[in-house]
């Protein structure tokens, strides 16, 4: 070629434009050829060529399955020429009874399971097609849907299928392609079959009055289905999200153990997946409860997961954090994005994607009966010239047999009309020419006859092409439809984990190396005073490092102070049960703890929104009272500020008051001091605080509680020897300044030999106490249990102490 014919053939274009312009044509070609579904039939041209290519081999219902290599094969070479390696995860996707609502193929040999396992290589397995699929190829010819010439132009493939099962409504589909995606749902078979009849009926009727006659998505797994409100979305707007959930129970076996056991999951969830992750969960303590884990899943039995739950866990409460953090329930987007008349249609609508199907069936029919009313014209053209020449068949005979060119002469003599008649005349064996084959010609000519006005009369009404599309769908529905697989729950709201925790009393703990555990309050039984107690920690631990030790409710706000002056919040079902003995779980796993924070005291509140007040004292005897309405917070986990701790001082106690009440501080030395909190001024939340009382320097703050100021309980002060005292409560009358030293709470000459005060409380009859001793042992005993005496006095003992053990700890059980 010439420079001068070059130019001719060169353009100026902006480079951007230019990129702009291909990319849009490669992507669209990309879509239409790959990725995205046709609305008609409901497949992509690769899974279309497969079944083509099945056609071709005669692989209907009733033959001998193929091998998948030949199938593949046949497709690669003759259709979709990118190697039977790529086409093989098409078809045996066509197979998988966990992919598509209604397999369009017939598998024998290993196709995969639902675990996500693949299929054996594609010379071990065989296929045919399946009912569904003989549906999607009923009537193929090129007189019912169009025909182009293949990759290399040797032969022709149809560029959509006849598609009697409405394909795309009853499978789904899904794809990704450049700038576009779909995900279609499965629907049941026989809910299409009315749907389609009821937008015949009405091609106005609302997405609210399909949603009644096809409530939703079914899946080939079934599951559940939780509310509609998602469903409703896409039917309208082609877009929205549905929330699934598999099948389970909560057994209880002969052992008493409880077991959660799941028998189905939601759609495209494998058993291990949902092991895997609940193995995940355990391991990283999220959940917490669970002793073992069975996957049982086979193909004879399904799908069988059996979760044992620990004696120490709420099956409930597991089985709520299995449902939010395993794919025991998830939610699927729903994107139906579809080629309607070649042309990309994002986020059709239900109806949209009905009337795209009932055009297609239409247009199907219109040609099907066109084309048969033509061949039964033709048909009737013959049959007329055939039988015509039977009252003349001795003159056509004799004429044919001297005739030079029959065809014509016939024509000539008006023994026919047409030069086809003559043809079909010379075609006749001597044994057509029997009375008997005048009678059945006669027959087939009034059954045609009949056949045509029937197709004339459907190719001239389109209402009887309407009922036509009705009574298919209506019969492939009973032939070939089955019951609804996924089950419908309507008014479905988010289970809470309080609503699922038993409501219980708890006995909650904290150690200096920071361990936490919660144990119910049922498991220390009252005993006689003096008594020897129960093991309540490990003997491997240190009970003298005990921290803290209170009783809560199982739904309560569990407040954690730090050594920074942070709190955090659990509420107490959170905190791990354990036996009495258990560690428990590490403060660090269950709150988002830096690496040089640790928890140094715990408070228990009914909620953050109750009225009142919270009054937090420190070890060098620091108070500072703030609104609890000031400690809400929408973090979940981090901490916020509590106070603004002074150098070497930590949280020592906080206490949860009205407004109203009296503190009482006891020191180790066996001082006290009481006032009310109207004189403890209210501050914010980030703040340092006041001073509580006067310490000597070898003293620190034992013990803080708060009691009704107009109420007389006893004060009940324990030591570490073991011995305890109760006095009442009008011995300590409640000062007017925060700048004492206050009262004697024991006799302190003792305190040598009985030890230092380790707690005290204010008790009414029917309270218990709880003390913990550094052996580990636990006793619980009537606070009546213990004889009442004046304020200086030594006390009583409470619990037999072995050599070297002391009291490290105490709490209050009251009453209620």
């Amino acid at each position: 070629m010439s420079k001068t014919t070059a130019d001719q053939h060169l353009a100026e274009e902006e480079l951007a434009s230019a990129l702009d312009s291909r990319f849009t044509q490669y992507a669209f070609m990309s879509l239409e050829d790959r990725a995205l579904p046709d609305a008609r039939d409901g497949l992509k041209p690769s899974q279309r060529r497969v079944l083509v290519a099945m056609h071709d081999l005669g692989l209907s219902t009733g033959s001998a399955t193929e091998k998948s290599a030949k199938i593949c094969g046949d497709t690669s070479g003759n259709y979709h020429p990118h190697g039977e390696a790529v086409v093989y995860p098409t078809m045996y996707r066509l197979v998988q009874s966990w992919v598509l609502r209604y397999p369009l193929l017939t598998g024998q040999g290993n196709f995969g399971n639902p675990d996500g396992d693949p299929p054996a290589a594609m010379r071990y397995t065989e296929s045919k097609l399946s009912r569904f699929g003989e549906a999607m190829l009923a009537d193929l010819s090129d007189d019912v849907v169009p025909y182009v010439p293949n990759y290399n132009e040797k032969r022709k493939e149809p560029t959509i299928l006849p598609s009697l099962l409405p394909n795309l409504l009853v499978n789904g589909c899904e794809g990704i392609a450049v700038g576009w995606a779909t995900k279609m749902l499965p629907h049941n078979l026989r809910e299409i079959a009315v749907a389609i009849r009821k937008y015949i009926e009405n091609p106005n009727i609302t997405a609210e009055k399909l949603l009644k006659i096809m409530p939703g998505p079914d899946f080939p797994t079934g599951g559940k289905m939780l509310g509609q409100e998602g469903v409703l979305d896409y039917y309208k707007t082609g877009r929205g999200r549905i929330t699934l959930e598999g099948t389970y129970v909560i057994e209880k076996d002969a052992k008493g153990i409880f077991r959660i056991i799941v028998t189905e999951l939601p759609y495209q969830s494998s058993p291990d997946e949902l092991c895997v992750r609940i193995k995940q969960l355990v391991d990283t303590d999220k959940i917490v409860g669970i002793s073992d884990l069975k996957n049982l899943s086979s193909k004879k039995t399904g799908i069988r997961v059996v979760i044992e739950v620990a004696k120490s866990g709420n099956a409930n409460l597991i089985l709520n954090q299995l449902l939010k953090q395993t794919c025991l329930r998830k939610f699927i987007s729903v994107n139906q994005t579809v080629l309607i008349d070649g042309k990309v249609v994002p986020e059709a609508s239900l109806i949209q994607l009905l009337k795209a199907f009932v055009d297609h069936r239409t247009e199907i029919l219109t040609k099907k009966f066109t084309a048969e009313l033509a061949r039964a014209l033709a048909r009737i053209h013959i049959l007329e010239g055939l039988i015509g020449i039977f009252d003349v068949l001795d003159a056509v005979i004799k004429l044919i047999r001297a005739s030079d060119d029959p065809e014509n002469d016939l024509l000539a003599k008006k023994y026919v009309k047409t030069i086809e008649q003559a043809k079909a005349v010379l075609s006749l064996t001597l044994r057509q020419l029997s009375k008997l084959e005048v009678k059945k010609l006669t027959e087939e000519l009034n059954k045609l006859k009949e056949r045509v006005t029937w197709l004339k009369m459907v190719l001239k009404d389109p209402g009887e092409i309407a009922k036509l599309i009705i009574q298919e769908q209506e019969e492939i529905a009973k032939k070939l439809g089955d019951e609804r697989r996924t089950q419908l729950v309507q008014d479905v709201e988010e289970i809470a984990d309080e609503d699922l925790v038993k409501d219980e009393q708890l006995l909650i703990s904290l150690t200096g190396d920071g361990y936490v555990k919660s144990v119910p309050l049922e498991n220390y039984k009252t005993q006689q005073r003096g008594g020897m107690g129960s093991m309540a920690v490990s003997k491997s631990d240190k009970p003298e490092n005990i921290f803290e030790m209170f009783e809560s409710n199982s739904k309560s706000l569990v407040m954690f102070f730090t050594n920074r002056g942070l709190v955090y919040q659990r509420k107490a079902y959170e905190i791990p049960q354990g036996s009495k003995t258990g560690k428990g779980l590490h403060a660090s796993n269950l709150l988002s703890l830096a690496a040089d924070e640790f928890v140094t005291n715990m408070v228990s509140v009914k909620s953050l929104e109750q009225s009142g007040f919270l009054v937090i004292v420190t070890t060098n005897g620091v108070i500072k009272k703030s609104e609890i309405s000031e400690y809400d917070t929408t973090r979940k986990n981090s901490g916020i500020t509590a106070i603004v701790l002074g150098m070497g001082d930590c949280v020592a106690f906080a206490c949860v008051t009205d407004g109203k009440r009296d503190v009482f501080i006891t020191t180790a030395k066996g001082q006290c001091v009481r006032y009310n909190e109207k004189i403890v001024p209210i501050q914010g939340r980030a703040t340092r605080g006041s001073r509580a009382l006067k310490l000597d320097l070898d003293d620190a703050v034992a013990q803080v509680f708060t009691l009704d100021a107009k109420d007389v309980p006893d004060i009940l002060v324990v030591t570490s020897g073991g011995y305890g005292k109760r006095t009442s409560s009008k011995e300590y009358r409640a000062l007017t300044n925060r700048q004492v030293k206050g009262y004697s709470v024991i006799k302190k000459n003792t305190l040598v030999k009985n030890g230092d005060v380790v707690g005290a409380c204010a008790v009414s009859k029917g309270d218990c106490l709880l003390a913990l001793t550094s052996a580990g042992k636990c006793i619980r005993i009537d606070s009546h249990d213990i004889r009442e005496t004046g304020r200086t006095t030594s006390g009583v003992r409470i619990i037999k102490l072995d050599s070297n053990e002391s009291v490290v700890k105490m709490a209050k059980v009251s009453a209620e």
